[in-house]
């Protein structure tokens, strides 16, 4: 239990790294080279996604043994599916509950971080030869 709980802050840290690297690099993309915000936008998520693969593969679930390509692969398509999954969610809470606008997104969020920490734990960042730790 001891071992879970490590990796589920490690994961909660990762979320935080990830966003400030967003947050960086659409700032700079924008502000300093005078990249479009919508183009900043995409190179800062297109960042923190590789930033969370990365510091998921080697730290948070020490999973480098495993083949890179096949865990990227699982990692992007599981990704996307999430952030469309989070979407979706947000939009129809947002229409059917009432419910102000930036709540929203934040509440839908809090609940996919579970999500998403036990599924990569359990599908994305495992050594299928030897099943889950």
């Amino acid at each position: 239990m001891e071992g879970l709980l490590k990796q589920l802050a490690a994961f909660a840290v990762t979320g935080v790294v990830s966003l400030l690297c967003n947050l960086g690099v659409t700032y700079a993309l924008h502000e300093i080279v005078g990249v479009a915000v919508e183009l900043s936008y995409a190179g800062g998520y297109v960042t923190g996604i590789f930033v969370t693969y990365f510091i998921c593969r080697y730290v948070v679930f020490d999973a480098s043994h495993a083949n890179p390509v096949s865990q990227f692969t699982r990692f992007m398509v599981s990704s996307l599916l999430f952030r469309g999954a989070e979407l979706l969610v947000t939009i129809l809470l947002y229409r059917l509950a009432d419910l102000p606008y930036l709540v929203v997104p934040v509440m839908v969020v809090s609940v996919s971080f579970f999500g998403k920490f036990f599924f990569y734990r359990a599908r994305v960042f495992v050594d299928r030869s030897k099943g889950n730790r």
